[in-house]
């Protein structure tokens, strides 16, 4: 009998050797005691080596307060658990692993320690990191002006639900902005010179407003800017004389200006498209507050 239960745990101890998954067990006191050998290949490193918490020596220092933090209040309730961390390979190279660990027991039901098992899943944060780079270049893409770099009419239209609301206070201005003689720019100085005066001319917007002030280059040489939370017309008027005064270009001894139109109104009770349209009206002398 004895012969056959040493037979069975050599058997164990070879499939545990070979199992291509990094495999470690603890004691009682949380402390690892075993290893396999895909996980001593991997580290590089010897079984006494990594005894203890010596396996932690190899967990990126970003990871580590966690990684302990996960194991040490799962082993308190001898629960299990899953985590993600970086661990350094024998080269150095820190690969991403999944460990899931879980209590053993003796045929009594005393707490023997822990069992994990981990997974090197760097491939699939490669592409996970990659999916997200891309998802958020799609997003920035889809509500950013290709040119100039500020926002589009989708973020615009976007932006405007947390601007405007009947739950919401403050005054919105929306100034309407049209960069003067750009035909003419186009026609003379090619359009070449027409996309520099539009990247000036959205700089120079972008530099006249308050964080939290939104730039939207709404078609052609137009801009629309949407400024919330102001006290009054007051803020509305100054935030426009402002925008006037610093707005132009010099470019092929040419200076260019612009044309500024301004609404505004209270955010509870304004549209964005009433201030739209009162904005646009404002800049051939219709001077309009909502």
């Amino acid at each position: 009998e004895l012969d056959r239960l040493r037979r069975q745990l050599e058997a164990l101890c070879a499939m545990a050797d070979a199992h291509p998954a990094l495999l470690w067990a603890s004691d009682a006191q949380g402390m690892c005691i075993e290893f396999n050998r895909s996980w001593l290949e991997f580290r590089g490193r010897s079984v006494e080596q990594e005894r203890g918490q010596g396996w932690l020596e190899g967990v990126h220092p970003d990871d580590r307060d966690r990684c302990l933090r996960t194991y040490a209040e799962a082993f308190d309730r001898h629960d299990t658990f899953e985590m993600e961390y970086r661990l350094a390979r024998a080269d150095g190279v820190h690969r991403w692993i999944l460990d899931i660990g879980g209590p053993r027991y003796d045929d009594s039901g005393g707490f023997l320690g822990y069992i994990g098992t981990c997974f090197d899943i760097t491939d699939r944060h490669t592409r996970e990191d990659l999916l997200l780079r891309s998802q958020r270049e799609l997003s920035r893409e889809a509500h950013t002006d290709a040119l100039t770099g500020v926002a589009n009419r989708s973020l615009l239209r976007r932006a405007s639900q947390s601007i405007f609301g009947p739950e919401l206070s403050g005054w919105v201005a929306v100034l309407f902005v049209d960069i003067d003689g750009f035909k003419a720019i186009n026609d003379e100085l090619g359009h070449g010179v027409g996309d520099q005066v539009l990247q000036q001319v959205a700089s120079a917007l972008l530099a006249s407003l308050r964080p939290g002030d939104l730039v939207v280059r709404y078609g052609g040489d137009e801009f629309v800017l949407v400024c919330p939370g102001l006290a009054g017309r007051g803020d509305a008027d100054e935030i426009a004389s402002r925008v006037r005064a610093r707005t132009f270009v010099e470019i092929e001894r040419r200076r260019v200006t612009v044309t500024v139109g301004v609404a505004a109104g209270p955010a509870a009770s304004s549209t964005l498209d009433a201030l739209v349209e009162g904005a646009d009206g404002d800049m051939y002398g219709n001077r309009h507050f909502v």
